[in-house]
């Protein structure tokens, strides 16, 4: 039988199992390529017109990843790495670590973090901060650094509840996928990313960090916050970002 076809540079090429095919693109192509096979749910299948395989309807559901916030800081001196991305130190930094292995390209993006508990009688640590001598452009794009000198300090819940889907599109296999991850759907990861998140404003409170400039943009992302859940959604388009660290796409025990 035919285990697996293929398109390359515009010739459809075939490969025969004798066995078994397993199966290796990731938590968002996995079920993808899966569906549009026709293995998935069978109601599903049938409204983007693929001919149903097998119905198995955990494929593509449960897909759970870490919400991240994020608050930036703009720093009054130049020490962070904003401005040793600049272009014209850039190309100092690339020579550096060809020489010698280190400089900014042998930084980690994150140089400092934390296991914390968001509550008191939890067993094990469910949240993680991190800092970064560094600041995003608006957007939230790792890597997009800004002009001005600038830190950041990130959060997330290391355990979420809040589960989502990748879903087909359509037939075509080229044409990519709906991806739902559905962040924040539970009461529990609301109240512990908004606990995660007002503890962002101790970032700037100890007296070694007073050369470090007025917050920027954050306090007003405090505010709301503190205020209530449920407006943490709506903040994702300005300093929340996933860790792109998707998991559990799907449910594939075959049913006897």
């Amino acid at each position: 039988m035919v285990g697996v076809t293929w398109r390359k540079r515009g010739e459809l090429h075939r490969a025969r199992a004798g066995a078994e095919v397993l199966l290796a693109a990731g938590a968002i192509n996995s079920p993808h390529l899966l569906q549009v096979s026709g293995i998935g749910p069978a109601a599903h299948l049938a409204t983007i017109g693929v001919e149903v395989v097998h119905d198995l309807p955990g494929v593509g559901e449960g897909l759970q990843d870490h919400f991240a916030t994020r608050v930036a800081h703009r720093v009054t001196r130049p020490v962070t790495l904003n401005e040793r991305a600049r272009p014209w130190r850039l190309g100092w930094e690339i020579a550096t670590w060809l020489v010698g292995g280190n400089g900014l390209l042998a930084f980690s993006p994150a140089h400092v973090g934390a296991f914390l508990r968001s509550r008191p009688g939890l067993e094990q640590p469910d949240l993680q901060f991190v800092f970064t001598p560094a600041s995003y452009n608006e957007g939230g794009v790792t890597g997009g650094l800004e002009s001005l000198p600038g830190m950041t300090c990130g959060v997330w819940q290391l355990r979420p509840e809040s589960r989502g889907h990748v879903r087909a599109h359509s037939a075509d296999p080229m044409e990519a996928p709906a991806i739902q991850p559905n962040y924040l759907a539970t009461e529990t990861d609301r109240r512990r990313q908004s606990t995660a998140s007002a503890g962002h404003a101790g970032c700037s409170r100890p007296r070694r960090w007073l050369h470090f400039g007025g917050k920027r943009r954050c306090l007003a992302i405090l505010a709301r916050v503190r205020k209530r859940c449920s407006p943490i959604p709506a903040l994702g388009a300005r300093r929340c970002t996933t860790l792109s660290e998707p998991a559990g796409w799907a449910r594939t025990r075959l049913r006897r």
